[in-house]
């Protein structure tokens, strides 16, 4: 009998969203509690808070046992369903690529939430300038000798990609969209094609991140 998924997280894409293209590519069921995106303030988030393994999400529950981190529960979904690589050296990359992209995407944060206009302009140059192409780079390269970033068949790292560069693109088009990360696009278009991604990216709740 499959276990029951319950999904804890905000009415957003953020750190959620990778876990739902999982869900989705696998055709799993699952439950999606979003919560309001008011700062913590809902009612509902503020009773279950004290009650998850570090008082954040998201937060997987599986058959009632909660799995909190987004790495966490990602890593778990890929090795219940195989998507986390076909040997260990193969899923130490799949951690790699993920783990990187943790630290991209909250650098893109920092320019986002940033509320200084000259602070926000100074973190958007290093980002665009510094970190956008250290990072698009590093991807390709991964991808020399297949259409995969580990391996030769998708994995959880792929989907991964294809859901934080979509934000990227969204965010910063004309940097992103260059011609010299044209790989690097064809493959998130190419994972956004999935069938069951491409589902869920045509229903999912619009949000505002």
């Amino acid at each position: 009998m499959a276990p029951k998924y319950r999904l804890l997280y905000f009415d957003v894409r953020g750190l959620g969203e990778s876990i739902r293209f999982l869900f989705a590519h696998l055709k799993i069921d699952y439950e999606d509690v979003r919560f309001p995106h008011d700062g913590g303030m809902s009612a509902e988030w503020k009773k279950l808070k004290p009650k998850q393994p570090f008082g954040k999400v998201p937060v997987l529950e599986v058959d009632g046992e909660a799995i909190a981190e987004a790495r966490a529960i990602g890593r778990y979904i890929a090795r219940e369903y195989g998507l986390a690589g076909k040997n260990n050296l193969e899923a130490a990359k799949c951690d790699m690529i993920v783990s990187a992209l943790r630290d991209f995407n909250e650098n893109r944060w920092k320019v986002i939430m940033e509320q200084d206009p000259a602070k926000k302009e100074e973190l958007k140059k290093v980002l665009l300038d510094d970190e956008v192409p250290r990072y698009c780079e590093g991807l390709m390269k991964q991808m020399k000798n297949s259409q995969y970033l580990v391996g030769d068949s998708l994995t959880w790292a792929d989907i991964t990609v294809a859901n934080t560069l979509y934000e990227f693109r969204n965010d910063f088009p004309e940097v992103c969209k260059q011609e010299k990360y044209k790989s690097l696009n064809e493959h998130v278009d190419r994972i956004h094609n999935l069938p069951g991604i491409k589902d869920w990216m045509a229903k999912r709740p619009k949000t505002q991140f």
